[in-house]
């Protein structure tokens, strides 16, 4: 069985999700899930500095 791992940036975007599915983990469409939410920004944007240069 495929299982999937719903990452949410914010709380609030996976009590959206929960409320949806039902429940923080479960089974859905043939799928196993499990709802969790990351602390901080995912991605952010490089410091030109940083960047890499084309060659």
């Amino acid at each position: 069985m495929t299982k999937y791992l719903i990452l949410t940036e914010k709380p609030n975007a996976r009590r959206n999700f929960e409320k949806a599915l039902g429940e923080l983990t479960g089974h859905f469409a043939n799928f196993d899930y499990k709802l969790t939410n990351l602390s901080g920004h995912v991605m952010t944007l490089a410091n030109r500095k940083t960047r890499c240069q084309p060659i």
